[in-house]
């Protein structure tokens, strides 16, 4: 109902304010939207690809350019009729299709160019050719070519290039939308996806490089090569020697060539399409389990909330990644991270509000803010005529004092811990099993402290009078406060 008590109850149970919540919110969100989370998803990922335990499948190969091919290459050019020879061997090796992942714009003034195109146009519709394309920022294509229509009708097109993150390949798109016609890419083909929109998909990480079939194209030449290891395969034909500056980045691997990206991205999409969730589940699973871990009012818990939130996201994230389901949770560790630093900086100042500032020791508020005493004797101890030894002793010797008084009581506060107040007053808990020790214990540290504390050289008595709470019920400030009564009245008749 309207008025509810309990509302401002819970509003103040919460270590931080609402306000400084819905900030962190607000930046997380901003997050989200940005770049500026990206890296721990990436960072992540990346540790995905260092340890990629998955093989490829095998159906795909790669009839490779290599260093061992262009060595044999006259003048280290590998010519356009050598192309040819390549792919006539592909075609009479029986290879179910072709991807040719090179562009021949500067080859159409060379006079073995119709052996090219007529070794291209004897494999029909079984040869697929490069279209060059490159994703910009906001997803625009930054650059666009096609073949020469010498090669014929028959050929599929598809395109060969992909979104650049980090200096990294992260993702590959679907297809291209490039003057109003989808041209699909190489790894689209190779996978038999018929995307109906243009865009992009994450890679599975997951894939072994080491695990990819890569044949030298001088012994498919040869023929060393043949039947045997192409007939039936998907084979891309690709350079991977140096010498052609085609590598790439992939995340968790060194440079590896552009063939090689391809192939997992056609693996990635063999075993399912992939979704991508974005951030916001992410964000609203870190929001609702802080706010869980905040209502504890207890540092350890919210603690414990917040790794096992960040923890919880990247299990979460790592079994999504191998079900090809994208998450992203940097804007979500964001919002922890926002949220810890407040929480650790509210708890320093209350902290700071919670410690005598001469011993360093807990203060009375926190000894009244702590869990309730239940069975637990509330002891006081109170310096006799405090005010006037601070007064009496010179410099630095006040926190001095108070340093011996402070190691002679927790001589009987056995390892609990002391409390001081201000006005040099001590308290502690004594545990209910040892109530039975507590009288015995008080008239140890009465005679402990007949003997005179030595201050530099000054030689300073001090008289200490107790006070004990042994009742159960009451709050802890009145539990307190009788405890600190009972030693004001033990000043009064100059007794324990």
């Amino acid at each position: 109902h309207f008025g509810d008590p309990c509302v401002p109850v819970k509003v103040k149970s919460l270590f931080i304010s609402w306000r400084t919540i819905a900030l962190a919110l607000l930046l997380s969100v901003a997050a989200g939207l940005s770049s500026i989370a990206e890296p721990i998803d990436r960072i992540i990922e990346a540790a995905v690809g260092r340890v990629a335990w998955r093989p490829v499948s095998g159906d795909i190969v790669v009839v490779a350019l290599d260093d061992k091919t262009m060595e044999q290459a006259s003048r280290g050019d590998f010519s356009a009729a050598q192309h040819a020879r390549v792919i006539n061997a592909i075609n009479a090796a029986q290879a179910r299709r072709l991807f040719v992942d090179f562009t021949y714009e500067r080859r159409q003034n060379d006079r073995d160019l119709p052996q090219l195109t007529n070794a291209v146009k004897r494999m029909k519709s079984r040869i697929v050719l490069a279209a060059s394309a490159r994703l910009e920022a906001g997803d625009r294509i930054g650059l666009a070519s096609f073949p020469s229509r010498a090669f014929g009708t028959d050929a599929r097109i598809a395109t060969i290039g992909w979104k650049y993150e980090f200096w990294q390949v992260w993702r590959v798109p679907f297809a291209f939308d490039i003057g109003g016609k989808l041209i699909p890419s190489f790894s689209s083909e190779l996978a038999n996806r018929h995307p109906t929109t243009a865009g992009a998909y994450a890679l599975d990480y997951s894939y072994n490089i080491d695990t990819i079939t890569t044949y030298s194209a001088s012994d498919v030449m040869s023929g060393k090569v043949g039947r045997r290891e192409l007939a039936g395969k998907d084979v891309i034909f690709a350079a991977t020697s140096a010498t052609f500056q085609d590598t790439h980045y992939l995340p968790g691997n060194n440079r590896v060539p552009g063939a090689y990206i391809h192939l997992i991205g056609a693996e990635t999409l063999k075993r399912r399409m992939p979704i991508d969730i974005g951030w916001v589940p992410g964000l609203a699973f870190a929001s609702l389990a802080l706010l869980g871990g905040m209502a504890f009012r207890r540092a350890r818990w919210f603690t414990i909330s917040a790794l096992s939130t960040v923890g919880s996201l990247i299990a979460v994230k790592l079994v999504l990644m191998t079900m090809l389901i994208s998450i992203s949770i940097g804007s979500a560790c964001f919002f922890v991270a926002a949220i810890g630093t407040n929480v650790s900086r509210t708890r320093r100042r209350r902290s700071a509000q919670q410690e005598n500032p001469v011993s360093g020791l807990p203060n009375f508020e926190a000894l009244r803010t702590q869990a309730p005493y239940g069975s637990a004797t509330v002891i006081a101890a109170k310096v006799v005529n405090f005010e006037d030894l601070a007064a009496f002793i010179p410099g630095e010797g006040l926190s001095k004092l108070v340093g011996q008084v402070t190691r002679r009581l927790q001589l009987a506060s056995q390892g609990t811990t002391l409390y001081h107040d201000l006005d040099g007053t001590f308290a502690w808990l004594v545990p209910y099993y040892q109530h039975s020790q507590i009288e015995t214990q008080l008239m140890g540290l009465a005679a402990l402290f007949n003997a005179p504390l030595t201050i530099d050289e000054l030689k300073v008595d001090v008289s200490m009078a107790f006070g004990v709470n042994d009742e159960f019920e009451g709050s802890n400030a009145q539990r307190l406060a009788a405890a600190l009564v009972a030693a004001e009245k033990s000043i009064r008749t100059r007794s324990l």
